[in-house]
């Protein structure tokens, strides 16, 4: 049997305007309201059938999937221009969660995709392109808006304008596409609110800064900062020390 998430997903793909009705306000498929990047590329694939659908999306994962290591390649090589050490750190990622999420998520969440849309920010020069990835990410799962602030930072440290913190924190004609696509997502999102009853429901189900913030929440941070990376900290913490000693 088809599972309800990937219905409400068929759903959205064949009526993005209009919210799923009759969902448990605390169920994931409730707060996945805004998450229309997937349903809207489900619609380039002509099938009616959710099951034709779901595969189609299935292999548009696993694609993305494929397009992280490539990206992570490139990337790699441009950080420390040796090609072995970007093929181990490229290996390193597959077994860390960025590197999996497209291959074992067959749930309908799609975090995988709004990780590869983010990196694909890092790659493309063309701020119209960077302006369309990010609002991929931010419309795949709203968590993207604050790992945004990754781009901004490459944004402006890749060239080497920024010479101080001033220089850093203000947002300059390549860095502002940055806060103007979170702009353009908020004002969306008031829009589908306002016109179309778009909502996310309020419930104990952890939804919003409230719930985060929370103390039987918080007890989880560090081990929420420290589990995604997993031993790669060690190469986090030497890259740190060769900084400060340069």
């Amino acid at each position: 049997e088809t599972p309800q998430l990937w219905r409400v997903i068929h759903q959205q793909s064949a009526h993005p305007l209009t919210p799923v009705a009759g969902l448990e306000p605390a169920s994931h498929e409730a707060k996945r309201v805004f998450r229309l990047t997937m349903p809207l590329l489900a619609k380039l694939w002509p099938a009616a059938s959710v099951r034709v659908k779901l595969l189609f999306l299935f292999a548009v994962q696993y694609a993305a999937g494929l397009l992280f290591f490539g990206l992570c390649a490139g990337l790699f090589h441009e950080a420390v221009r040796n090609h072995a050490t970007a093929a181990l750190l490229t290996l390193g990622t597959a077994f860390i969660y960025p590197g999996q999420a497209c291959f074992f998520y067959v749930f309908g969440y799609f975090d995988g995709m709004a990780l590869v849309f983010l990196l694909l920010t890092f790659a493309c020069r063309a701020p119209a392109l960077v302006f369309g990835c990010l609002l991929a990410a931010f419309w795949v799962d709203e968590r993207a808006i604050i790992a945004a602030s990754f781009t901004y930072l490459w944004l402006k440290l890749r060239d080497g304008a920024a010479t101080g913190w001033r220089q850093l924190l203000l947002p300059d004609r390549r860095s502002i596409v940055v806060p103007l696509a979170i702009a353009v997502t908020l004002g969306l999102r008031l829009w589908l609110a306002r016109q179309h009853g778009f909502a996310l429901p309020v419930t104990e189900g952890g939804v919003g800064l409230t719930a985060f913030f929370r103390d039987e929440r918080l007890f989880r941070l560090p081990l929420g900062i420290l589990s995604p990376f997993k031993f790669h900290w060690a190469l986090i913490g030497l890259a740190g020390l060769s900084l400060w000693l340069e």
